[in-house]
Order: structure tokens, then C-alpha cells, then sequence
């Protein structure tokens, strides 16, 4: 898939392509916040940028990638954001469960001064600091042509100058680190709204 400048950005902002995405996909500058980077993510996914991805991956667990040409992305939206911890080393966190997060999440949370309130920018004295930003992505199976949403808590680090791994090309910068991921079919009545963004009926679109 290519877009032009001009067009509205894919990833939901209502920014055009040139003013929201694109100059992170062209290394043109950097996520500003774990939500901006999984938005440019996103969009990424949407134009099969395989080096994006891999770039904005934390480097231990980046998979294999290759261009899966049987989904179609649709749409997204972002349903939670918020800084959630600081000062642990990636592959530790990556080993926590759900629940130890969330601990790590309140310890960080009773450090704030009480004067400010929590914030989605990381606490740059710490060695890393992590957000974890929770979104819904609806596509469509080319072949098919179902659709299905894929429901993803996504949890992201932010190395600062202050690590020992803070090199020129991950010091102070947000990668994606790991996700805890659901898919689901969607099943659409033939008189609901089509889900690929024509704005038809389903059964006067993909139905």
C-alpha cells in the first residue's frame, strides 16, 4: 500500500501522513511517547515498512519478520496509555507477569511529588523507563474478506542516557518490548456498516 503526504495518516490521529507518521518512517525524527511510536507502528504495519518495525523493536525480542500480504489493515484505536515503571532492566520486566507490573506500577506511581500529576513522559533519571499503551486494530483477511479485531496490551521501554545500554542507536528513544495480543473474528450483519472504511452497508461492500 502507498499513501501520499496529503492523506489522512492510517493510524487514526486525523493528521495528514506528512504531519503525523511519516517523518518517523523515514528517520526523520523520533517517538515523542510510547503512544506516538505505537501509532507509527501501526502505520508501518499498514505499508508493510518492515525496517520501521524492526528498528523500533527491542532488539532481544525481535521475531523474524516477514510481509504477511493476507491482512488488510482497517482502522485503530487506542482504548489506554500511561508510564507504568522506571529503573528495571528490560529483560526483567519482560519476565514479570501481569500482576508484578502492576505492583511495579503503584511503586512508581507513590514516587510522583505529590505536586505532579502522573505523566505519560518518562522519568528521564531513571536507567529505563516503560508505558504501556492498549489498543484494538480491526482488519480484514484478504482472502475471505471477514474481519476481526486484534486486541493488544503493548508494553514499551525508554532507554535513557543514564543506562549502561544507552548506545547513539537506542539512547533516549521509545522501542517496542513485548504485547500481550487477542485475535477475534467479527461477525458483521449484512445491514451493519462495512468495517474496511468505505462506509457502505456490509452486504453492499465486502458482504
Amino acid at each position: 500500500m502507498k499513501i501520499s503526504g496529503s492523506d489522512q495518516c492510517p493510524c487514526g490521529s486525523q493528521q495528514s501522513y506528512a504531519d503525523c507518521c511519516r517523518p518517523l518512517l523515514a528517520g526523520q525524527a523520533v517517538a515523542s511517547s510510547a503512544t506516538q511510536l505505537m501509532r507509527s507502528r501501526y502505520t508501518a504495519n499498514v505499508l508493510g515498512d518492515l525496517t520501521y518495525l524492526r528498528a523500533t523493536w527491542w532488539p532481544a525480542h525481535c521475531p523474524p519478520l516477514s510481509q504477511d500480504s493476507q491482512i488488510h489493515w482497517c482502522a485503530l484505536q487506542i482504548t489506554q496509555s500511561g508510564n507504568v515503571a522506571g529503573n528495571v532492566d528490560p529483560l526483567a520486566y519482560h519476565e514479570l507477569t501481569a500482576q508484578q507490573r502492576q505492583v511495579l506500577t503503584l511503586a512508581q506511581s507513590s514516587d510522583q511529588p505529590p505536586d505532579q500529576p502522573a505523566s505519560s513522559e518518562p522519568v528521564r533519571s531513571a536507567k529505563y523507563c516503560f508505558d504501556q499503551v492498549s489498543f484494538i486494530a480491526t482488519y480484514q483477511d484478504v482472502d475471505s474478506k471477514t474481519f476481526g479485531q486484534l486486541s493488544e496490551t503493548s508494553q514499551f521501554v525508554y532507554v535513557t542516557s543514564a543506562s549502561q545500554a544507552a548506545t547513539d542507536e537506542f539512547s533516549q528513544r521509545w522501542l517496542y518490548l513485548d504485547g500481550e495480543a487477542d485475535w477475534r473474528t467479527i461477525e458483521l450483519g449484512r445491514n451493519d456498516i462495512c468495517l474496511c472504511g468505505s462506509g457502505k452497508k456490509y452486504k453492499r461492500c465486502c458482504g
